[in-house]
């Protein structure tokens, strides 16, 4: 069936808000909100740290099916993007925690994580400095010889401060969690990488590993999150697995080249690329 959307931008940092536009988009009853999440922002790149899906005035849950919320041919639901600075920040922080990186390499990864151009993004926050401007002017970012990192030396990290109250605003509990990432082939096992994330007490496990793995930005074919030597099921939020703050999680990867192949594929889909 086919629902209209009506997307609207909220940004405290935007000069001039171009206001809501909308557009049709067709639907099946099994499909979830965080399903319809992923097609609009396909469609209509934009940057935030928080997407909402509403129908009729009410929040709807990333979990939530279509055929679940009541909603029928013709009708309009409402997706509304909260961007931020702090929130755009954070992304990028989260993206250089494995490795310090060139600028085109930051805006190459961001890109690919989130499906919009660094230019785009600097404009819905209504920003018109070019994106090394804008990262030589953050004090929680360093450049140094060319290359873009986590400013250590400023006494704040991404765990704190605006950060963590960027993922307050939903009202949920936010937590320090540590993992040690394991990457491993039929042949191959690499040493483990520690990564630090702040998470939600009410994410998923699912969606903790869809962040683990869109930093790592590997071809993974299987991917297993434990606790305590116990291992996690996608469904389960985080307050149901235990986890309390400075716990350390397992993350083991399974990386193929059928998969690689397969993601390369997907991608040339549309076109041919160089």
């Amino acid at each position: 069936m086919k629902v209209h959307l009506k997307v609207n931008i909220e940004s405290k940092d935007l000069v001039n808000s171009s206001g809501s536009h909308g557009f049709d988009l067709v639907v099946g009853p099994s499909d979830t909100v965080s399903s319809i999440k992923e097609r609009v922002t396909s469609i209509e790149p934009t940057t935030g740290f928080e997407q909402v899906l509403a129908f009729g005035g009410k929040v709807l849950g990333d979990d939530t099916r279509v055929s679940d919320c009541g909603i029928k041919e013709g009708d309009s639901l409402d997706f509304v993007v909260r961007a931020s600075e702090e929130a755009f920040v954070q992304q990028l922080r989260e993206l250089l925690q494995a490795r310090a990186l060139s600028p085109s390499e930051l805006g190459f990864m961001y890109c690919h994580r989130y499906g919009i151009k660094v230019a785009q993004a600097l404009k819905t926050l209504g920003k018109e400095e070019t994106f090394e401007t804008f990262l030589s002017g953050q004090k929680h970012i360093a450049v140094e010889n060319g290359l873009v990192k986590v400013n250590s030396s400023d006494g704040t990290n991404p765990k704190n401060g605006a950060f963590e109250k960027a993922l307050k605003e939903g009202g949920n509990e936010t937590l320090n969690a540590n993992f040690r990432v394991r990457v491993q082939s039929r042949s191959h096992f690499e040493e483990p990488n520690e990564l630090g994330l702040i998470v939600n007490t009410q994410e998923t496990v699912r969606s903790v590993k869809d962040r683990i793995g869109k930093v790592e930005l590997l071809p993974c074919l299987d991917h297993r999150l434990e606790l305590a030597g116990n291992e996690l099921q996608d469904g389960q939020t985080l307050s149901s697995c235990g986890l309390k703050e400075g716990m350390t999680l397992t993350s083991t990867m399974t990386v193929s080249e059928d998969e690689f192949v397969r993601q390369l594929a997907e991608m040339l889909q549309a076109r041919a690329l160089t």
